[in-house]
């Protein structure tokens, strides 16, 4: 899979120094406090964890960025009811991020994407849809992958052994996706302070959402999924994988 060493590289080029411009050096030190080593060691981890957990995780081509704005429908179609598309009406675009990937990884990646931010960098977690929705997303996953595949193995009594097993692994993957567009906000944001797009002093002000909270804002968006991953982490390391369906249903993650 391509996705850890994409993050780790987001991670070395972050934390690169600029000794030319003691001012952006300055202005990056916020930034550099999220773009550490603790960021490496979190990758390796998840990485390890991965490995250990789901070593049988299922790589495949994934789209890897999958989210509304992504997602093309067509309106002659639009009735108010969602049943009225399918594989003929609907389409994927903007491959960017295309590459060999855990299936399961853009399953959850289009799950917390689900929960927005892509307005003002603030995803809103009350939207992260209920385990049993997921449950049912991984059902109509595995039903359309079979009919391509031409695939009858789930279809003789395996079927709800494989949807635990991808649901497990989904919740896993849920915090890949927070660790690696977090560190990919951070690294958009260092851009936009080295290229002067907006000022040094209103760094920190903007991650903590104390100013243009109506516009976009890499920083406060990369902060965000990073926090979400740090507490995403926590409760499955207080928990465990099997108690994640209590996180969900009782609100607490």
């Amino acid at each position: 899979s391509a996705l850890f060493g994409d993050t780790l590289h987001f991670n070395s080029i972050a934390a690169q120094d600029d000794d030319d411009d003691d001012k952006r050096e300055s202005a990056l030190t916020e930034i550099k406090s999220h773009m550490s080593q603790q960021l490496n060691r979190e990758t390796k981890w998840i990485q390890d964890h991965v490995s250990e957990h789901h070593p049988d995780a299922p790589i495949a081509f994934c789209h890897n960025d999958v989210n509304a704005g992504n997602i093309l429908v067509d309106g002659r179609l639009d009735s108010g009811d969602s049943s009225c598309y399918d594989r003929d009406s609907v389409a994927t675009i903007d491959y960017e991020y295309g590459a060999l990937n855990y299936t399961m990884y853009d399953m959850a990646n289009f799950i917390c994407e689900h929960c927005g931010g892509n307005d003002n960098g603030i995803p809103d977690y009350k939207l992260m849809p209920s385990l049993e929705l997921q449950r049912k997303l991984v059902q109509e996953y595995i039903e359309e992958r079979d009919r391509v595949m031409d695939n009858a193995a789930t279809k003789h009594g395996g079927e709800y052994e494989e949807v635990t097993k991808l649901l497990s692994q989904m919740q896993t993957f849920q915090m890949v996706s927070h660790l690696y567009w977090g560190t990919w906000g951070i690294l958009q944001g260092a851009t936009e302070l080295l290229e002067g797009e907006y000022e040094i002093e209103n760094v920190k002000s903007r991650m903590s959402c104390e100013i243009d909270i109506d516009s976009w804002d890499n920083l406060r968006y990369g902060k965000n999924r990073l926090d979400r991953y740090r507490k995403h982490k926590q409760s499955m390391l207080e928990t465990g994988q099997k108690q994640m369906s209590y996180l969900y249903n009782s609100g607490r993650l």
